[in-house]
C-alpha cells in the first residue's frame, strides 16, 4: 500500500500535477461510495425479485434493468456534460440514486413489485449519469496516462467491495434484532452516501472538462496531439465508423454481458445451497474487488503493453472463469471463480474504455461514453435473461458454456486490431 501510494504521489516520476492528483483522489473516493450502494443490486436484487415473482428466469432482470435504464440516461447526461461540464451531471445522478434507493426500500416494506421495478429504473438512471466519473478521469490525463488515470479512479470501487458486505452484515443484524426485513433496511444507506459524494465532487477544481480542453496547460511537457481545428467537432456518428472504436464498443458490451450473466446467477446458486445473504454479499464483494481492485495495475499495463494485449488477457480469463464458476455449489469455488470473472472483465474494460478515450475528443467523450453504455446495456439486458432461461431449463452448467462462447469474439476482434504503439492505431 505504501509503495503504491508513493508511486502515485511522486510527481517527478509520473508528471502528474498536484491538482490532478487531488481531483483523482476525490473521484476515487466518490466511486468507492457509489459502488458500496450499487453492490446492493447484485447482492440482494435477485433475491427480492424471486420473492415477488418466484420465477427463476427473472432473477437476472434486476441487473439488466439497470444496464438498460442507465445507458438511456447516459447519452443525454453525456450530451449535457459535454456542454455544461461533468460535475453538474454527477450531482444530478446522485439525486436520482438516492431517490431510487428510497423507493426500493418502500417497495419491499409495502410488497409492491411495481414500486421495486420503478426504484430499480430510477436507480439505474442515476448510475447512468454517474458514469461520467469515468469520463472525468479520462479528461484529466494525456494519452500516455489515460488508462492509468482511469485505473486510479476505478480502483476506488474496490473499497466499495469491502464496504458493501459490511453494510449488508450490519443492516442484516440490525433487522434481525429489531424484527425488520433484512432485504429492505440496507437500501436506507445509499441516500446518506450520496450526500458525502456530493461534497467530494464539489471540491473538484476545475471541472475535468475544462482540464481536458486545456490539457497542455496542465502537462506543458506533453507532445501536442494533432486534432481537428477548434470548432470542427467530431460527431459520434463519424467516430463510430472508426474500426478501433467499433472493436472497443463491441468488446466492452460482450464483456459486460458475460460478467453480469455469471454474477447475477451465482448469488442464486449460493442462496439455494443455504448460504446467508452476508456470505453472498461477501462473495459479490470479492467479485467487485476483482473488477476494480487492479484497475490501476491494468491501466499501467495498457499504457505500456498496449490495449490489444490487455484484451487478450481479459477475454481468456473471462472465458475460462465464466465457464467454471456455475459448475459447482461449493461456496469458495464459486467465490474464487467470481473473483476471476471480475478480473477478466477489468482487463477488457480498461482496454476498451481507454481505446475510446484515445480516439474521442473531450467535447464528444461524454456522448461517446453514453453510446458505449447504451450498447452494453442492450447486450446485458438480453444475454443475462438468456442465462436465466438456460439455467431454469437446462441447468446452471449451460450458463458457463454460454459465457465461454461469448468471450471468444472478444479475442478474435482483438487479434484484428493493429496497434503499433500503445494508444495509436493503424486503421484507415
Amino acid at each position: 500500500m505504501g509503495f503504491r501510494k508513493s508511486q502515485f504521489l511522486e510527481e517527478e516520476k509520473t508528471g502528474i500535477p498536484i491538482q490532478i492528483k487531488r481531483n483523482t483522489i476525490y473521484l476515487a473516493i466518490t466511486q468507492a461510495l457509489i459502488a458500496t450502494g450499487f453492490q446492493l443490486v447484485p447482492s440482494l436484487g435477485g433475491l427480492i425479485m424471486l420473492r415477488f415473482t418466484e420465477v427463476l428466469a427473472l432473477i437476472a432482470m434486476t441487473l439488466s434493468i439497470g444496464r438498460i435504464t442507465g445507458p438511456l440516461m447516459s447519452y443525454p447526461a453525456g450530451y449535457l456534460a459535454d456542454k455544461r461540464g461533468r460535475k453538474a451531471v454527477l450531482f444530478f445522478g446522485m439525486g436520482l440514486c438516492a431517490t431510487g434507493s428510497l423507493l426500493i426500500y418502500y417497495s419491499i416494506t409495502a410488497s409492491t413489485l411495481i414500486g421495486f421495478i420503478s426504484g430499480l429504473v430510477i436507480y439505474g438512471l442515476g448510475l447512468g449519469a454517474l458514469g461520467q466519473i469515468t469520463v472525468a478521469a479520462l479528461d484529466m490525463y494525456p494519452r500516455r496516462l489515460k488508462a492509468e488515470g482511469m485505473g486510479y479512479v476505478m480502483t476506488g470501487t474496490s473499497l466499495g467491495s469491502i464496504g458493501s458486505p459490511l453494510l449488508v452484515w450490519a443492516a442484516s443484524n440490525y433487522a434481525a434484532s429489531h424484527g425488520l426485513d433484512e432485504l429492505a433496511i440496507p437500501w436506507l444507506v445509499p441516500p446518506m452516501l450520496m450526500v458525502v459524494t456530493a461534497a467530494l465532487v464539489y471540491m473538484i477544481k476545475p471541472d475535468p472538462l475544462d482540464i481536458a480542453r486545456n490539457i497542455s496547460e496542465h502537462y506543458p511537457n506533453e507532445p501536442v496531439v494533432k486534432k481537428k481545428l477548434v470548432g470542427e467537432e467530431i460527431e459520434v456518428g463519424g467516430l463510430i465508423k472508426m474500426f478501433p472504436v467499433q472493436i472497443a464498443l463491441v468488446n466492452n458490451a460482450l464483456g459486460f454481458a458475460v460478467m453480469l450473466m455469471v454474477m447475477s446467477l451465482s448469488s442464486l446458486i449460493m442462496r439455494q445451497n443455504g448460504y446467508s445473504i452476508t456470505m453472498i454479499s461477501a462473495s459479490i464483494g470479492l467479485h467487485v474487488f476483482g473488477m476494480f481492485g487492479f484497475s490501476s495495475v491494468f491501466g499501467r499495463m495498457a499504457d505500456r503493453m498496449g490495449r490489444k494485449k490487455m484484451m487478450y488477457i481479459g477475454s481468456i480469463v473471462l472465458g475460462i472463469s465464466g465457464l467454471l464458476t456455475p459448475l459447482t455449489s461449493e461456496y469458495w469455488i464459486i467465490t474464487i471463480g467470481l473473483f476471476f470473472v471480475g478480473l477478466g472483465w477489468s482487463a477488457n474494460n480498461v482496454a476498451t474504455v481507454a481505446m475510446l478515450g484515445d480516439s474521442t475528443p473531450p467535447t464528444t467523450m461524454g456522448k461517446m461514453m453514453g453510446v458505449n453504455q447504451l450498447i452494453g446495456g442492450a447486450s446485458s439486458l438480453f444475454l443475462p435473461a438468456l442465462g436465466g432461461y438456460l439455467a431454469q431449463n437446462y441447468g446452471f452448467p449451460t450458463v458457463g458454456v454460454a459465457s465461454m462462447i461469448l468471450s471468444i469474439p472478444i479475442l478474435l476482434l482483438a487479434i484484428r486490431l493493429r496497434e503499433p504503439s500503445p494508444g495509436t492505431y493503424d486503421h484507415t
